[in-house]
């Protein structure tokens, strides 16, 4: 189906892809230039570009419906440009391995881990889907696609995740080939701002150049894939408490598609949560540092609160990063960690199994490795390259860090309250020297193997923040992506993808790998479907 557009308007695109040529009809003037309006006609607008807008506008170009794809950024794909991994249960890769969960036990394994509180049908929907699209993604698109087994957190957990090279922009190429072969555009640098709503329906979008001229699509139906919320700091505070966040990956998400949602009548589930990363980050970093001291978040020292009080067992973060002990991370916001000068001297020499008894040392050694090479190659993190090895960069970066206010050393606890201001830190010591003397921290059960003695001085804290990759949780979506009212009606021809959806997670994060990639592929394969289905195509 042609677009009978009249006039080309060239728009500048990312250096790592093909200049895209938008060809539009313009209400005024068709110069291109600040303040002159610009009207597009289409069956489908999807509102961001990234791994779920992209999905959606693959699908619904492939049914032959008329598709725009505005994307506020100067590239398609988003964060998931720089995604590592994609879950998925029953793809040709884990069949091939001889794996053996299937989709009911995943599906059972992850409705029960969020007790139920999930939308179940759009889970199974997707559960059901995921394995399909990481072969799609092969097969359709040339990704290299590899799965990671044993999993990277340990062979306790499923093995469903899947790495997917090549990382950066580029990775989205063939993606948008195969919309404007099947006669779909994307505006780069053009952000939606607001839907034209008529008779309790989504009619189009209000979008803004980024030189000011204003874009309005006229649409049978709108898909709303922003990305979420974790560049809007009042959004943070109202859903989390806090806004004290490192983005590992910078964004531009701040949450004008949940908020467009909502403006159309669309309910919110009932929360909004940071989906954190597997690693602490110190809010600044030495000039091409190894990372080694952000390694001491992971290493399930003691952590203390800005009170100076012990609030968690930090062996979770080391052992469940991204799901109970980020939770806990998040929710306390930023955070000290404590040591004394033998483990800087012990992870200087030796590395964090150095910390660990001898039969546990060479236990999680494998793990350990696994840690260094998918943070060197993608996969984690590159934070944790170094995680198997020596930490012969923590002096140098704990020495760069005192000098820019994040690093803090005395020679007794008394006087490192006095540079800190951790006011609890003499009980929280004192009391954490004697669950270490008995190998048994009956306070908050860490296993003793983590148990690290704060004895021989000076002493150090560092600060550190809560890493988070995106929001997860928004808008409420049925199984087909539909955003639903309060009364959880759908309002006819709005969709809803990818984290601005939020019907599919709960607090805290899966511990099934690759999760939020799994969602926003999946979600946007079947939001296109189910949007090309309402128009009648």
């Amino acid at each position: 189906m042609g677009y009978g557009f009249t006039v080309a308007c060239p728009r500048a695109a990312s250096a790592l892809m093909v200049c895209i040529i938008v060809a539009c009809t313009t209400a005024g003037s068709a110069s291109g230039k600040a303040g002159a309006g610009e009207n597009y006609t289409a069956d489908i607008v999807i509102v961001g570009a990234g791994s779920s807008g992209l999905s959606a506008g693959v699908e619904a170009a492939r049914k032959g419906a008329r598709v725009i794809l505005l994307e506020k950024g100067g590239f398609a794909g988003g964060i998931g440009a720089f995604g590592a991994g994609i879950g998925a249960v029953e793809s040709s890769f884990q069949k091939s391995a001889g794996i053996k969960f299937n989709k009911d036990e995943i599906y059972r394994h992850m409705l029960g881990y969020t007790n139920a509180v999930v939308y179940a049908p759009l889970l199974r929907r997707i559960v059901n889907f995921s394995g399909e699209t990481v072969d799609w993604l092969k097969s359709q698109f040339g990704w290299d696609i590899q799965l990671v087994s044993p999993n990277i957190w340990g062979e306790e957990v499923y093995d469903t995740y899947h790495l997917i090279y090549p990382y950066g922009p580029e990775r989205f190429g063939p993606v948008v080939a195969d919309i404007e072969k099947n006669g779909g555009k994307l505006f780069l640098e053009t952000e939606g701002k607001r839907l034209i709503m008529e008779n309790g329906k989504p009619v189009g979008v209000i979008a803004e150049k980024k030189d000011g001229t204003q874009v309005t699509v006229r649409a049978g139906a709108v898909i709303l894939a922003t990305g979420g919320a974790i560049s809007n700091k009042d959004m943070l505070i109202q859903g989390t408490g806090h806004a004290d966040y490192i983005q590992m990956i910078p964004s531009l998400s701040d949450g004008a598609g949940i908020r467009m949602a909502i403006e159309a009548g669309a309910a919110i589930t009932n929360e909004l949560f940071v989906e954190i990363s597997e690693i602490g980050m110190t809010p600044g970093a030495a000039p091409e540092p190894k990372f080694h001291i952000n390694l001491l978040s992971v290493a399930a020292l003691l952590h203390v609160n800005s009170n100076g009080v012990r609030y968690f067992n930090e062996g979770l973060y080391r052992e469940q990063p991204l799901n109970q002990g980020g939770a806990a991370v998040a929710s306390n916001g930023i955070y000290y960690v404590i040591f004394d000068q033998k483990t800087v001297d012990t992870l200087a020499a030796g590395g964090l199994k150095e910390l660990l008894p001898p039969g546990e040392r060479e236990k999680q050694s494998k793990q350990l490795e696994r840690l260094s090479f998918y943070g060197s190659t993608s996969g984690v993190p590159p934070m944790f390259a170094g995680a198997a090895y020596p930490l012969d960069a923590l002096v140098r970066e704990m020495e760069f860090g005192r000098e820019h206010g994040y690093v803090w050393k005395a020679d007794s606890i008394e006087k490192l309250i006095q540079v800190t201001g951790l006011s609890g830190l003499t009980a929280t010591v004192e009391r954490y020297r004697q669950l270490t003397a008995a190998k048994n921290d009956i306070d908050l059960l860490k296993r003793d193997i983590y148990l690290t003695d704060i004895a021989t001085g000076p002493f150090y804290a560092v600060k550190f923040m809560p890493a988070g990759f995106n929001t997860l949780g928004g808008v409420k979506v049925n199984e087909n992506l539909q955003a639903l009212s309060a009364e959880n009606q759908p309002i006819p021809g709005l969709y809803v993808v990818g984290v601005d959806g939020g019907s599919m997670f709960h607090k805290p994060y899966y511990d099934i790998c690759g999760t939020t990639m799994m969602y926003a592929f999946n979600s946007g394969r079947i939001a296109g479907v189910e949007a090309s289905k309402y128009l009648g195509l």
